[in-house]
């Protein structure tokens, strides 16, 4: 087996013919890699992996409540309810569509967790939906309150989800909702 070593101030990176490949440190350095001159992910002695620019986004309704009526309307879309965007960090969340896209290079496992605080006045229920590029996507959650025991209720759920460039997420929702208590986020996994 043909193996290349590289020294670089006493740092070892090896290639050998088998595709494997070592980065060897000293116990006490960090190792740094670069893109462009940005670094793109930092592993430091104890081994810790750090990731600055992690696609994620933090969205949160804001308004009191809101009767979206008896069809499935997009929330966290400001044409539909008040919409504070908290973090958008890849800029993958669009408020004026209710759109998560994935950016282009990014296909891979995504984590979200939406929470909705619905009220059923004795409408038909409270649903929310996800939908993967507009189509329901694993079926629907559905809330059914007895508004007059339990007027208010949490629907709350998380899911991964493998996803494509150019994918996109929404979530749909109908009847009541209280938006300054509802939010939704989600970030790449790998």
């Amino acid at each position: 087996m043909t193996r290349s070593v590289v020294q670089l101030g006493g740092q070892a990176l090896k290639l050998d013919a088998d595709g494997d490949t070592t980065i060897q440190a000293s116990s006490d350095d960090t190792i740094v890699i670069k893109s462009n001159n940005s670094t793109a992910m930092t592993i430091d002695s104890s081994g810790r992996v750090l990731r600055s620019n992690i696609i994620h986004f933090n969205v949160t309704g804001n308004d009191t409540w809101k009767d979206h009526g008896n069809s499935d309307v997009i929330y966290f879309r400001t044409a539909n309810q008040a919409v504070d965007v908290i973090t958008n960090v890849g800029s993958c969340f669009d408020a004026s569509t209710g759109r998560f896209t994935v950016p282009s290079g990014m296909s891979g496992l995504y984590q979200f967790n939406c929470v909705l605080y619905t009220n059923d006045t004795g409408d038909s229920g409270n649903v929310g939906k996800i939908l993967y590029n507009g189509s329901t996507w694993n079926d629907n959650f559905h809330i059914d309150a007895e508004y007059q025991n339990f007027g208010d209720n949490t629907l709350s759920y998380s899911w991964c989800m493998p996803l494509s460039a150019t994918d996109y997420v929404n979530i749909a929702v109908r009847e009541d909702i209280y938006g300054h208590h509802s939010y939704w986020n989600g970030f790449f996994i790998g």
